[in-house]
């Protein structure tokens, strides 16, 4: 789709479902599927407070099944 959303900062669940919200994709998605998406990112989002040297996350694919999410494939850029 080329449809992507980025964020500098940690996300709460909140400030992930209104980022969430500005992909096109999200249109196509369960109230399910998205929260369990927001709840993903939220907690991904504050990795690089834990470990600085995370300078970059990239998440793709993430699923979502009847368990849950699952972060499939994901890119980790670090800084020296």
């Amino acid at each position: 789709l080329g449809d992507i959303a980025m964020s500098s900062e940690p996300l709460t669940v909140d400030a992930a479902a209104t980022l969430i919200h500005t992909v096109k994709a999200a249109r196509i998605l369960s109230d399910r599927q998205i929260k369990e998406i927001d709840s993903i990112v939220a907690r991904v989002s504050n990795l690089p407070i834990k470990y600085p040297r995370i300078h970059e996350l990239d998440l793709n694919p993430v699923k979502i099944t009847n368990k849950g999410g699952v972060i499939i494939d994901a890119r980790i850029i670090g800084s020296n």
